[in-house]
């Protein structure tokens, strides 16, 4: 009687090929991971980017005067869409139905200021003697916000940001007119 042997993996191969396996799929599920998280990093970005564009148009316009602009706080909703003040009207249901996600907070503050500093938050930027028809706009991101469109303490997403801005009519137009209110242009 002739025997025949019979080919098998052992244990100790099949452990070995399940352990080969499953750090693959590891090694993938960790890059997902990662992609997932860049590609959400992304469109945050791309949305404080445009909310950014969107408050910059907004503010045209606004009284050229320290403090707080007379249109801030602005809201918009987890896409960036701008939500605007004024209740909508009945027959616009989906623009009722956009919750405020992030709210943006426009202040006005003369280059001198201690309120304007580098990105840092440290150190005041410098004043250049030129720029006395200057003012700086400071952006303040906050987001996601509550129901009212407040900023809780438990708020950890922070942004900010300042630019300069001026009235494009010249150091003297007080001696031209001095009724005038100088607005923000671009």
């Amino acid at each position: 009687m002739k025997h025949h042997r019979q080919s098998a993996f052992s244990l100790i191969e099949i452990t070995v090929a399940i352990t080969l396996v499953a750090t693959v799929i590891l090694g993938f599920v960790g890059v997902m991971a990662m992609g997932v998280k860049a590609a959400s990093d992304s469109t945050r970005r791309t949305i404080l980017g445009g909310l950014i564009a969107d408050v910059h148009h907004r503010i045209e316009g606004s009284t050229m005067t320290e403090g707080v602009i007379s249109r801030s706080p602005l809201f918009y909703d987890e896409e960036g869409r701008f939500i605007p003040e004024s209740p909508p009207q009945e027959s616009d249901r989906q623009l009722k139905e956009r919750r405020k996600v992030y709210r943006v907070d426009v202040r006005l503050a003369r280059p001198d200021s201690s309120q304007v500093v580098d990105r840092h938050g440290d150190h005041p930027l410098p004043l250049n003697k030129h720029a006395s028809g200057l003012l700086a706009a400071i952006i303040e991101l906050s987001w996601p916000v509550n129901e009212e469109g407040e900023v809780s303490e438990e708020t950890q997403n922070r942004d900010s940001m300042t630019y300069f801005v001026n009235t494009l009519t010249g150091m003297s137009w007080r001696e031209v007119d001095p009724e005038f209110e100088p607005v923000i242009e671009f």
